[in-house]
């Protein structure tokens, strides 16, 4: 699929679900033009987003971070998720923020193959199929390891073209009066965009911290 019809599938797609469109977004790259991350890089991505989700969302409890020192990784979390393994007691609002690293984390493990279906967001993401492949105890996370299979570059950039033109039109969608669901969870979407840039190096980043999102 080229660029173009990439972007005229994912439009098509969203205008189904009624939800604003802009066609002055840019084309993504091309297949052949894309260096997805590679399955080391993805694995280290995934233990570093598993900590910091686990320490965030079980309060007080350390073992993710003795876990992450005793095997030496901590090269692979970023700045900001080292700060906050460290501290003992974070606050409430840190560990709001970092629960939602899940978001990400599920993206990048449907990239890896372990998620069998992502489809579109309308509440927040479920790890249940997959926390079985990760650490219990002090051991590498081989299992992960083992586990992961990139999928194809063309079904990951048909996915991240999607969510690439859904974050603006869920940013943009007009006010409703009533409570009823949304068609798709911006902030989950958001936090996919974010892992969606890291996984084509959007721009040469590769600072998990300072990942952009935009058009």
């Amino acid at each position: 699929m080229t660029p173009e019809q990439r972007k005229s599938a994912s439009e098509a797609r969203i205008r189904s679900l009624d939800i604003p469109v802009n066609e002055d977004l840019r084309l993504l790259a091309a297949d052949d033009e894309v260096q997805l991350r590679s399955p080391e890089e993805v694995l280290q991505r995934m233990i570093a987003l598993w900590a910091v989700v686990g320490s965030a969302m079980i309060p007080g409890n350390r073992y993710f971070h003795r876990y992450i020192v005793a095997n030496r990784y901590q090269p692979w979390l970023s700045a900001r998720e080292s700060r906050f393994l460290l501290k003992e007691n974070p606050g409430e609002q840190q560990r709001i923020q970092y629960s939602w690293q899940l978001e990400p984390l599920y993206f990048i493990g449907w990239c890896a193959g372990l998620i069998e279906h992502i489809g579109i967001p309308q509440g927040s993401s479920s790890l249940k199929d997959i926390v079985g492949l990760f650490p219990k105890d002090m051991a590498p996370p081989e299992r992960l390891k083992a586990a992961i299979r990139l999928r194809p570059t063309a079904e990951i950039m048909d996915q991240i073209d999607l969510v690439y033109r859904l974050d603006w039109g869920v940013r943009n969608l007009p006010p409703t009066a009533d409570d009823s669901a949304p068609v798709a969870n911006a902030g989950v979407i958001q936090e996919w965009h974010r892992a969606a840039n890291w996984m084509i190096r959007h721009k040469g980043q590769d600072d998990w911290d300072h990942i952009e999102i935009g058009a």
